[in-house]
């Protein structure tokens, strides 16, 4: 295993599949047990062979175990499983949750789904842009009583960023405020969900032509907002590029271009007309800055690294870079968004 991954123990699995009637569901005794270096580090998962099929374990990360997150998402999930969304819905236990509790957080029991990894081409980002409308539209309303999305205008993360960059953290602070501003004026519906972190490895492809959305993954991050925010963070995943050590480099920064307008192409499609005029469509590209910074403040300020990559380096990178990454969010929003003489018009 990858060191600094968590990692279970041979008791809490014993105990975690105790918990399940396997043979009820279907799969029968475990086979074998083997850890697998997925995702995020601190939420260990485990590959579980039985008789009757493959599941997947996976222990969500303290902070995003406390009982009201999971319940809803997994309302969120059940609502998108309903809606012929594919999803991987967590397995019920002896006693109906669809969660164990163990000492070091939430565990999850689900179906093993397969399917194909994003192959970075317009097509895959265009479907994953419509699925996200799909996804907007089945969990509609659940999003009463959820927290706000983390990364929005978060104190923590601008404590990080000012300990790393004044010119970053008032980055982010601008756009912001900006995206603030335009979601104030775009009437979404206080009820909305995010998923809160729409990206390409979140999402699995049935390997077919045309391409079709298999399954739509982790609903750790599930809070209320509108479909912006995850426009944002799935245009600005769908187009970064493919090389990460780009990020610390000494050459421009260049967002795939022909990814971002094929995925917010794909979420316009499905959106439908009704969304044309809102005002929300121009709080993508600086929701786009925004993400960006914020996915980089907690890793930078606290290991000094992100991904591998030298802390330092992609400070300098983007302290650099920042103006012409803002840019090229504001253009490709723009080529989306037909700006005529009356309301904006979604280019289909």
């Amino acid at each position: 295993m990858t060191p600094g991954r968590a990692r279970f123990d041979a008791a809490e699995l014993r105990s975690v599949l105790d918990a399940y009637d396997l043979d009820a569901l279907g799969f029968g005794a475990p086979t074998s047990i083997k850890e697998v270096p997925l995702g995020s580090p601190q939420a260990p998962k485990a590959v579980i062979e039985c008789a009757g099929g493959r599941l997947l374990l996976k222990r969500r990360a303290p902070a995003r175990s406390e009982v009201a997150s999971l319940r809803l998402a997994h309302r969120v999930q059940e609502a998108c499983n309903s809606s012929g969304i594919g999803v991987a819905l967590p397995f019920r236990e002896r006693s109906g949750q669809r969660f164990v509790m163990t000492g070091d957080g939430a565990c999850e029991l689900f179906p093993w789904i397969d399917g194909r990894a994003d192959d970075r081409g317009a097509g895959d980002a265009f479907q994953s842009g419509a699925t996200l409308a799909s996804f907007a539209r089945a969990s509609e309303g659940l999003g009463r009583d959820a927290p706000p999305p983390g990364l929005h205008r978060s104190p923590t993360v601008r404590t990080w960023l000012d300990g790393l960059s004044n010119a970053l953290a008032e980055a982010y602070e601008r756009c912001g405020e900006e995206a603030a501003c335009d979601l104030a004026g775009s009437g979404f519906d206080r009820t909305a969900v995010v998923h809160g972190d729409w990206h390409p490895g979140n999402l699995l492809f049935e390997d077919r032509t045309p391409t079709r959305v298999a399954a739509l993954l982790d609903f750790d991050g599930v809070a209320q907002g509108p479909v912006w925010f995850d426009a944002a963070c799935g245009t600005l995943m769908a187009s970064l590029p493919r090389e990460p050590s780009s990020l610390a480099g000494d050459g421009p920064l260049r967002l795939d271009a022909d990814r971002a307008i094929a995925f917010l192409r794909g979420l316009a499609s499905a959106l439908g007309p009704n969304a044309a005029g809102d005002r929300g469509w121009r709080a993508i590209a600086p929701l786009m800055i925004e993400t960006l910074l914020a996915e980089l403040a907690e890793p930078v300020a606290v290991t000094g690294s992100l991904g591998g990559l030298d802390g330092t380096a992609v400070l300098r990178a983007l302290d650099r870079e920042l103006p012409r990454l803002e840019a090229q969010c504001r253009a490709l929003v723009g080529i989306v968004l037909n700006r005529s003489p009356g309301e904006p018009k979604i280019m289909a």
